[in-house]
């Protein structure tokens, strides 16, 4: 069994504040950064609001950590939609009433106002949210179980609400299983 600290159902959380412009370049920078490592029964889930590459230490000790590693998760931000704070710095953690927890990051551009109202969510509770956290509030919220068709039923209907690209990776688990997968659009 694998022993994870993911808050119990992860729901929307209220968030106030600037918003970056997807038009003003100066904005849009790859400032922050996450990654999930799984190694064994070990999970780390790391968050920054700064550069990976700023970090030149957290870079050589996750380096370190690589060795016959099992999975290992990165992304880097350039924040386009929400606030750029620590909330929104991917890869993002859920818990299912369901039983299962899943880690998920997207790259692109997705209608966020789209999705809040095809995952009945409402709109002040996802205020300065990105719309990578509201397709895992979406997935939370709709996913039936970790097999591959449940995500991929679940990505069709986020599909529609692309505006560019629409890369996905999300990791389940459940109590017996783990698994990966991968999406481009």
């Amino acid at each position: 069994m694998w022993g994870v600290p993911v808050p119990p159902e992860s729901h929307p959380m209220k968030m106030r504040g600037w918003k970056v412009s997807r038009n003003d370049l100066t904005k849009v920078t790859a400032s922050q950064n996450g990654y999930l490592l799984i190694k064994n029964s070990y999970i780390e889930h790391y968050r920054s609001e700064s550069a990976i590459f700023e970090d030149k230490k957290k870079v050589r000790e996750v380096m370190e950590k690589l060795d016959d590693f099992v999975i290992f998760l990165a992304h880097t931000r350039a924040a386009s939609q929400g606030e750029k704070n620590m909330f929104n710095v991917q890869p993002f953690a859920f818990s299912t009433k369901r039983g299962f927890i899943f880690w998920t990051m997207h790259n692109g551009d997705l209608n966020k106002n789209q999705l809040v109202r095809m995952g009945e969510l409402n709109p002040v509770d996802v205020e300065g949210a990105s719309d990578s956290y509201v397709m895992g509030v979406y997935l939370c919220r709709f996913l039936e179980g970790i097999e591959k068709e449940h995500l991929l039923n679940r990505f069709k209907e986020i599909k529609a609400t692309a505006k560019s690209l629409m890369n996905t990776v999300t990791l389940l688990m459940s109590k017996a299983s783990l698994n990966f997968y991968s999406w481009r659009y």
